[in-house]
C-alpha cells in the first residue's frame, strides 16, 4: 500500500442537524459515525418535516497541516452513502480530473472554466494539480474502513495472541496504519 499522508483532524464546525458546533473527531471512523447521526437524526423526522436538508460544514486536516473544508448537505439524498466524507472529497477533487459519467462534456469543460480559469493550459493545470492532491493525501471511504476493519477482525479470529484485537482497537481510536486510525 502506498504512503499517503494521513488526516489527524475531524471538525464539524456547525450543522443544521442538531449538533453541537466546534465537534472535533481523531479519526474517519469516529467523523463517519458522527455524520451518520446527522443522516439518522433526519431520517427520523416525520414525513412531513423530512424535506429538504441538513447544511453541515466540515473540515479535514492531515498531519502536514493542510486542510480541505467543505459544506454539504445531509439528508439531500436516501442513499446511505450520501454521508461519505472521504468519497465526498475524492469527488469533488476528481471532478478536475475526470468528466463525472452523469455531466455532458460541454457543461464539464464549461464549470472547469469558471473554477481552473479560460484556456486549456489552465484546465490541464488544474488537472494535474488534483491529481497530485489525491495521489498524496489519505481519504478512507466508507468502503476502505470496511474492509480494514475486516482484515483486522480476521486476524483477530485467526489469531492465537489477539494481535488482530489490538490492531482493529488501534483502528478505532486512532492507532492505525500511520497512526491515524480509520
Amino acid at each position: 500500500m502506498e504512503h499517503k499522508i494521513p488526516a489527524v483532524k475531524f471538525e464539524i464546525e456547525w450543522s443544521e442537524g442538531m449538533v453541537e458546533e466546534n465537534q472535533i473527531y481523531r479519526t474517519w471512523y469516529e467523523m463517519h459515525y458522527a455524520l451518520r447521526k446527522i443522516w439518522r437524526r433526519r431520517r427520523a423526522l416525520p414525513d412531513g418535516r423530512r424535506g429538504g436538508y441538513y447544511k453541515t460544514k466540515c473540515k479535514v486536516t492531515w498531519s502536514d497541516g493542510s486542510t480541505y473544508g467543505l459544506r454539504y448537505d445531509i439528508g439531500d439524498s436516501n442513499s446511505w452513502d450520501a454521508v461519505d466524507l472521504g468519497k465526498l472529497i475524492q469527488d469533488e477533487v476528481r471532478f478536475f480530473v475526470e468528466r463525472p459519467i452523469w455531466m455532458e462534456e460541454e457543461r464539464w469543460l464549461e464549470t472547469l472554466r469558471i473554477y481552473a480559469g479560460d484556456g486549456d493550459k489552465a484546465i490541464l493545470e488544474q488537472a494535474s494539480e488534483s491529481q497530485e492532491w489525491l495521489d498524496k493525501y489519505e481519504l478512507l471511504t466508507e468502503r476502505d474502513m470496511a474492509e480494514r476493519f475486516t482484515a483486522c477482525a480476521e486476524k483477530a479470529i485467526c489469531s492465537s495472541d489477539w494481535d488482530g484485537m489490538e490492531d482493529m482497537y488501534s483502528l478505532l481510536t486512532g492507532g492505525g496504519p500511520n497512526g491515524s486510525g480509520i
